[in-house]
């Protein structure tokens, strides 16, 4: 029995730039995307939130605890901070972390003031939390993520395992490394969401598929595989009238160039915001062929909201 594919396309990185968030709601209103995830500490994040509650767009949240400024009170979160008074940047955050010193009461209070300044914004609390440089797997922050989002009732976050990263990006890729560490501590992290009640979708694309790397044969080819290693058949009847749903999660980052304003985050726009990546992610995403690959191949695109993400309790 053919199973039913449900793809939700989640663009990171909302509030960045006011170039960001125009070219991530004209992917939405094309159809190309169908979540999206606010950074919070941002310096367009206003911006984007007026054109999220406009458009109608499903809106999450990116927990960044590795870039610009926190929303706590710097007193408040020092271990997370270097001697800028920034959020450490995602190599330091990572070393300190497996070297047992950040204070995960400083994290815990860094997260809940980012939700609570979602809240504030928005009106109403995030339809889902995924984590800007994947925190959210980290062992020792995952944990206190689940708390943070069990307090605030919030019952999705992504789980970036994706199956076949490797034949896509080679080992001398500088970005590798950073890749295949981000798959290990998710498959660790998957059974910690499940014990907290937190869903994820069952399988994952966006690693392999970042800025030029992003094109319609390799969209395709890793859509279908990660489609694929789910299977088709939903238990062991083949008597079941039910058809079995299955989720996948395309993480992408479109946007147009990021002008030179002093900066998004505080600390001024990074090379990925003014190339042209961005805006090659967003010609890949709206293809009338990448359209008929949904079509054709029965991929209906659903935002976090969809209950197939949602753990029954």
């Amino acid at each position: 029995m053919s199973s039913v594919k449900l793809l939700v396309v989640n663009a990171d990185d909302f509030g960045y730039g006011k170039e960001r968030n125009v070219g991530i709601v004209e992917c939405f209103l094309k159809g190309a995307v169908t979540n999206t995830s606010v950074m919070i500490n941002a310096r367009h994040t206003s911006h984007a939130i007026a054109e999220a509650k406009k458009h109608n767009i499903p809106l999450g949240l990116h927990m960044n605890l590795t870039e610009g400024h926190p929303v706590s009170k710097a007193s408040q979160v020092k271990s997370l901070l270097n001697k800028d008074g920034c959020l450490l940047y995602k190599n330091e955050f990572w070393e300190k972390m497996t070297q047992g010193r950040l204070n995960m009461d400083e994290v815990r209070r860094e997260m809940r003031a980012q939700v609570e300044l979602f809240i504030k914004l928005a009106g109403h609390a995030p339809q889902h939390v995924d984590g800007h440089h994947h925190i959210n797997v980290l062992p020792g922050i995952c944990e206190v993520f689940c708390e943070v989002l069990h307090e605030y009732n919030i019952k999705t976050t992504r789980l970036p395992i994706e199956v076949g990263f490797e034949d896509w990006i080679v080992q001398e890729d500088s970005s590798y490394s950073f890749l295949a560490k981000v798959n290990k501590e998710a498959k660790c992290a998957k059974e910690i969401f499940r014990l907290h009640g937190i869903g994820t979708s069952d399988t994952f694309v966006g690693l392999s598929t970042m800025g030029s790397d992003m094109t319609i044969p390799r969209l395709k080819n890793v859509l279908s595989q990660a489609f694929q290693t789910l299977g088709d058949e939903t238990d062991d009847d083949p008597n079941t009238e039910h058809q079995p749903t299955r989720t996948c999660e395309l993480m992408v980052h479109p946007g147009f160039i990021t002008g030179d304003d002093g900066g998004c985050l505080g600390v001024g726009p990074d090379d990925f915001s003014q190339s042209n990546d961005r805006e090659h992610e967003m010609q890949i995403l709206q293809s009338e062929e990448m359209m008929e690959f949904y079509s054709n191949n029965n991929i209906q695109l659903v935002p976090f909201s969809h209950k197939a993400f949602h753990i029954e309790q």
